[in-house]
Formats: structure tokens, sequence, C-alpha cells
């Protein structure tokens, strides 16, 4: 059945997005409500893609074709976002350019009018509230992992590979360093004489730098795993 969505003093261009998640699935349906709201199939932008994946190249599009006061619709709301922090985050974004947003199956989902907006606040609150406690829990996390000793930030050229610091254990447990027989030019030499596949030590400095902070990450259990 065909029926024109109504756009109080809307003057744009209405676009349409479909999505499905495989190459299995086929569009039809979407295609079908979008086509009886109105929209002809040349502004009908589509993908088949995951929800959680990152780059939506058809929604990138369409983002990217949508001038002030035009309207993007959705056959439904999960079409644009995985979740409600992503969805209201992509609606926002278009209220800020002055881009009207409607969803044919969540009809109360219409940024063309006052209940819609209204209704689109409140979402706003609730995925705000969503990003607090997410934060708070991964800070709390952290703070847990902290106290049991877990370290945290990008691991040491020496410590990333398994060969190359076996080595280094090596070579503590027989006094050559930290301050022993050779020095940090010679201690690189040897580390990156194991065979390993990943990129050499650039420069010996990179293991002064380390010996400098006190080698963090490197201890008496680190040595008894090796």
């Amino acid at each position: 059945m065909f029926f024109m969505i109504n756009l109080p003093d809307f003057s744009g261009t209405l676009y349409g997005y479909a999505r499905v998640s495989t190459e299995e699935q086929n569009l039809n349906l979407q295609l079908d409500a979008l086509r009886d709201a109105g929209i002809p199939d040349i502004r009908i932008f589509r993908d088949k893609v995951s929800g959680t994946a990152k780059i939506k190249p058809g929604l990138a599009r369409v983002r990217n074709v949508m001038r002030e006061g035009d309207a993007l619709v959705v056959w439904r709301l999960d079409r644009v976002g995985r979740g409600m922090v992503s969805t209201v985050a992509f609606v926002e974004d278009l209220a800020k350019d002055k881009i009207r947003f409607r969803s044919l199956s969540e009809s109360a989902i219409d940024t063309t009018t006052p209940e819609g907006r209204m209704l689109l606040g409140f979402m706003a609150v609730l995925a705000q509230h969503e990003r607090d406690m997410i934060s708070a829990r991964t800070t709390e996390g952290i703070k847990a992992a902290k106290a049991r000793g877990v370290q945290f930030g990008r691991k040491h050229s020496i410590l990333g590979c398994p060969a190359r610091f076996k080595r280094f254990v090596a070579m503590w447990k027989a006094g050559d360093i930290p301050d022993g027989v050779l020095s940090a030019r010679q201690i690189t030499d040897e580390l990156n004489a194991v065979k390993s596949k990943m990129k050499p030590i650039k420069s010996h400095t990179s293991y002064q730098n380390w010996k400098g902070l006190g080698f963090p990450g490197f201890d008496q259990k680190a040595m008894e795993r090796v």
C-alpha cells in the first residue's frame, strides 16, 4: 500500500537507508517499505554489513549527500545503530545539521514532530546514563586489575617478543644486565639476534629508556614464566 510521509513545512528531499547484516539476507522488505513511503530507488542507499561494523559505506554516502532541510527515512531504528547509544548519537548528529529523521516501524521516532523530538530527548538521557555506567564499570575494572598487579599500557619491545624476552631473562640471570659486562648497544644487538617475526629494536636507546623507568612489566614473576 502506497503512503506518503507527511512532513510539516518540509521542502527538502527524502532519502532512504536499508541495511541487512549478511549477503545471504535480502533487502526486499525494507526497500518495499521505503518505496511505499514515496522514496525512489535512486535515493535509497543500501548496506550489507553487520550492525556492529564501524564502517557502513551506504550510510556514509547518504550522510554526505543530505543537506539542511532533507530527511532520512529507515524501516526500523536499529538499521542505523546497534544499540541506543550509537543510534541516538547518529540521530543527534543529523539534527545538528537540521536533517530530519523518521523510522517507519517506530512511528514515534520522528524528529519532524514535537512528540518525536521529546522522545529522542528521553532516549538521549538514557543513552548518556548508559555511557556513564560503562565508563564507571571500566574505571572500577582498571582499578581492580591494577590492585592485582596487572600492567597497563603498551608493552616494551622486549616484553612483547617472547623469544627476545626469553633471551633477556637468560642474560639477566647470567649477570650481564642491568649493570653487567655488556653495554646497552651490545645488549640490544644480542636481543635483535634472536629469531623473531617481530621488528627489531630500533635503537639501544629503547633499552636505555626501559632501564631508566625501572624495567616496568619485568619482575620475578615474569622471570618465572619464561
